[in-house]
């Protein structure tokens, strides 16, 4: 997988956080591992935010915020860091997987989004792609390094893919 060059530091640092490159990593995927023969579980783990499913943790260039700034921040005790813009909405999320399923065959019996802030909301839901079974997201504020198991969540997956009836 190539990332796209960007004259943006924080993108060209962060790649993953674009949906060009998720989707570059499901073609990846469904050119080593064939759909036909193979259901897929998608796991991504990033900061999100309100609106963004896949994003930076840091929103803003160090030229971008002044000595005194910095100093005011340390000074007050705050870490107030601005909402991140870049990344991956959750609507361009669902746009990803929906185009997986329709241009790559991909069948997705579990896709988990391990984010802050990872709940969808009911619309969004509501536009579940047809190659998803179940989309899990973390929705806590504030994670840890390790929030999840991931042989648990592996082992629950293939629970789903024999209780709706996928081929292993």
């Amino acid at each position: 997988m190539n990332s796209p060059a960007s004259d943006n530091l924080i993108i060209a640092g962060n790649p993953l956080s674009q949906s060009t490159m998720l989707w570059q990593a499901l073609v990846t995927a469904a050119r080593e591992f064939g759909p036909q023969q193979h259901s897929f579980m998608l796991i991504t783990k990033s900061h999100g935010g309100p609106n963004l499913a896949l994003t930076v943790k840091l929103a803003r260039q160090a030229l971008d915020v002044s000595r005194e700034q910095v100093l005011q921040h340390l000074q007050a005790g705050t870490s107030d860091v601005p909402v991140a813009t870049i990344g991956t909405s959750k609507d361009e999320y669902l746009d990803v997987l929906t185009r997986a399923g329709v241009e790559l065959g991909m069948r997705l019996p579990v896709a988990f989004i391990e984010s802050c802030l990872g709940v969808f909301s009911e619309s969004q839901a509501d536009r579940l792609p047809d190659n998803v079974n179940v989309l899990f997201a973390s929705g806590q504020r504030f994670l840890q390094y390790r929030t999840m198991d991931y042989a648990t969540l592996a082992a629950g997956c293939e629970w789903l893919e024999e209780s709706v009836g996928l081929p292993a």
